[in-house]
């Protein structure tokens, strides 16, 4: 994933809102450093990470914010990967990889034998993973992430994310259209053909045989036959599109430039717009349900929006931080 600035967003989605009033801006944190990932966990627990190693940790959906520093990490993280409550990867600059068993409390560096930058990393299991980066580099490990090996592909366009269709097949894109694929556990990729190029910054999968990709200047690709061809739409008022991220096969989200929230009920027939005030950019997705999903956008700005006891609209909570 390739995102600059930050807000964190959370929203309760058990009614349907499509004015831009739903959503408005209620406090200024996290402070200073930007964000480029989160994890929503079933106890409502919450951990962001960005630049300069920061992480931020809810443990009451956003009501409150502790900052978190581990010595080990103060290079960028860029992306992160959650199997469980406690056990977790993060990625970043410089090839940085670090290991958590105690939920990011505090993270063990591996060696991921690179130097450069990786944007995003996708497990399929608790033992195979998938991360990519700048300049084209692919790198996988068959043990839970103590342990990589880079693998060559066809071109070195930058690849921006990385999603598994099942136990041996992924798919990643990034820069110039770029979309390659592997079916051998990522020992071997190929290049998709296509006619698009423009970046390409998310890839999402619902099932094993369709998936989405968001891009710039509005552009979804939309596959129903595991990434053999790709039908192309422009939705989100033509705004440059970052992650995607379904809770359930139905119920997506699509996070935005100028604020765009980009959301479908009905597996991705149709797509509304919503907005979040006062919100420049929104970079990241991420969803512990159906009912709790988490957007990351710009400024450090957080905002937390719940159902009303009227059972419409939403309204907006100040969220305090604790250092």
């Amino acid at each position: 994933m390739h995102y600059f600035y930050l807000t964190i967003l959370f929203v309760s989605i058990s009614v349907v809102v499509s004015t831009g009033g739903d959503w408005q801006w209620s406090h200024p944190v996290p402070p200073g450093n930007v964000l480029h990932t989160v994890h929503v966990f079933y106890s409502l627990h919450i951990l962001a990470m960005g630049d300069a190693g920061i992480m931020m940790q809810s443990s009451d959906f956003g009501q409150y914010w502790q900052p978190h520093y581990d010595k080990n990490i103060t290079k960028n993280i860029y992306g992160s990967h959650f199997f469980n409550r406690l056990k977790g990867i993060l990625i970043g600059e410089d090839g940085m990889i670090a290991l958590t068993k105690d939920g990011g409390n505090s993270w063990q560096p591996v060696n991921s034998g690179i130097k450069e930058t990786l944007h995003d990393v996708m497990f399929n299991d608790s033992n195979y993973g998938i991360a990519v980066g700048i300049n084209g580099v692919i790198i996988q490990t068959d043990n839970g992430g103590t342990t990589w090996n880079r693998i060559k592909i066809p071109n070195n366009n930058t690849l921006y994310s990385v999603h598994a269709l099942n136990r041996s097949s992924f798919i990643a894109v990034g820069d110039s259209g770029t979309i390659i694929s592997t079916q051998k556990f990522g020992k071997t990729w190929k290049i998709n053909q296509h006619t698009e190029t423009g970046n390409l910054n998310s890839v999402f999968f619902v099932s094993r045989s369709k998936g989405f990709i968001s891009g710039d200047k509005g552009l979804l690709l939309t596959t129903e036959n595991g990434g053999v061809s790709w039908s192309k739409r422009t939705v989100g008022m033509e705004r440059n599109l970052y992650e995607i991220y379904f809770c359930d096969s139905r119920t997506g989200y699509i996070a935005g430039a100028g604020g765009i929230i980009v959301t479908t009920t009905d597996g991705g027939k149709s797509w509304h717009n919503k907005f979040a005030t006062n919100v420049k950019d929104n970079y990241a997705a991420h969803a512990l349900s159906s009912q709790y999903v988490c957007l990351a956008g710009d400024a450090g700005r957080l905002t937390v929006t719940i159902k009303n006891k009227a059972g419409i609209g939403y309204r907006s909570k100040m969220n305090k931080i604790v250092f």
